[in-house]
């Protein structure tokens, strides 16, 4: 295994994040977060990776809970504030491939404000 560096441009601001490399492949997600007045949109790259596991805590949570494993580049939270007011929610995320789990990602953090909005 041997560290890479990719860039991505987001909002026209050249990013550059360290992931960790195996045969070629990030084993290590990168996730990007979209807000919304009513959902958190989480969108992320398999690359060429079987499947990812998206993990969620927020609120009263002690511990990240599993909310998905999907094929897909993206996944819509669209669970409301469990109390109705401002919460912060955190994500993160682990690749699965042949059945075995890589190497998690590092969390992203939102804050969420009343029932279903964001700020």
């Amino acid at each position: 295994m041997h560290s890479g560096l990719i860039s991505f441009s987001e909002g026209g601001i050249v990013n550059k994040k360290r992931l960790a490399i195996q045969n070629d492949f990030p084993i290590k997600p990168y996730l990007r977060i979209v807000r919304s007045k009513e959902k958190v949109i989480l969108n992320f790259d398999l690359d060429f990776n079987e499947s990812i596991l998206i993990y969620c805590k927020r609120g009263t949570d002690v511990d990240f809970i599993l909310l998905t494993e999907t094929k897909e580049t993206s996944y819509i939270d669209l669970r409301p504030n469990e109390t109705g007011y401002s919460e912060t929610r955190e994500y993160k995320a682990v690749f699965r491939n042949n059945g075995e789990v890589l190497e998690e990602a590092d969390y992203i953090q939102i804050r969420t404000k009343g029932r279903f909005k964001f700020f």
